[in-house]
Order: C-alpha cells, then structure tokens, then sequence
C-alpha cells in the first residue's frame, strides 16, 4: 500500500462563526491510500483554534504517517492526532469500497434528487436564500408556462 496527502484549502463563500472567532477559509488535508489499481480517501480536518489537534505538527505527522506507510513500517500512534486517525480510517474504508466516494451505500447517498441543507444562524439571511430559491423557481416555471408573474418585495 502507498500513501500521499494533498493539502486544500476552502475558500468559503461567506464568512462562517465558530466559538472561537469568523472563519474566511479552512484547511484540509486529503489522505490517499493506493494499493493496486485501488484508491481510498481521507479528509483529515480541523478547524484553527479550535480542534484538539491544531498544532503546528499536524502536517509533519501526516508526512510520517505517509512515510510509514508507504516504507511498511509500524504507524505512529494517532491517539494525539484525532484529525489524521479519522482520515487515515476512512481511507481505508474507502479503499476496501466498491466506490471509494460511497462508504455506506444508502438511498441517501444513491438519490439523483437535490437536497438542501440550510442553517439557521441568521434568519434574515436564511429568508434571503429562501427568496432567492423561490424566485429562481418561478422565473423558470415562466418560462415554460409562459406566465406572467408580478412579484411585489415588501
């Protein structure tokens, strides 16, 4: 078995609250494990400041983890690491899948239907997405009705 890591980075699209301050961005590492001709991945995730394995050495840690792997030696203990532990075993889930992106087959992850997830820390900004959503779907039901539409915003 091989492994390598790609860091990403999230640029959000609006900034986003924790208890420990606004996040503009989060860091994530994608551990993958190679092992013929299969594949599994990892996200290895913590968020700054705030997880219990925001340490400077976390990408190091991950390198070994890596090295190690790849040279077949014993790993490291990742109890310190709960981040990379969590990224290394779903990678190995995700390498012994059918599907390396479909861990636990489910009508939930097989549907081809849209879901929206909405939270709700502000209302106002929620009412906003809602009446943006609302809007679009109305234009195109114009469209293919050919309907005329008055909408009044108050």
């Amino acid at each position: 078995m091989k492994a390598k890591f790609v860091k990403h980075i999230l640029n959000f699209k609006r900034p986003s609250g924790t208890s420990r301050g606004i996040l503009t961005s989060k860091d994530s590492w994608f551990l993958i494990l190679t092992d013929q001709d299969k594949k599994g991945i990892g996200e290895c995730s913590i968020l700054e400041g705030l997880s219990y394995d925001d340490h400077p050495d976390f990408e190091a840690s991950l390198k070994t983890l890596c090295n190690q792997i790849n040279r077949g030696e014993p790993l490291l203990d990742l109890t310190p690491w709960p981040a990379i532990k969590m990224g290394y075993e779903t990678a190995l889930l995700s390498l012994k899948s059918s599907d390396p992106y479909s861990l636990f087959p489910s009508l939930f992850i097989d549907t081809k239907e849209s879901i929206l997830l909405v939270e709700i820390k502000n209302l106002e900004l929620l009412l906003i997405e809602i009446s943006k959503s609302l809007i679009k779907e109305l234009l195109q039901l114009n469209q293919i009705l050919n309907l005329k539409i008055l909408l009044k915003i108050i």
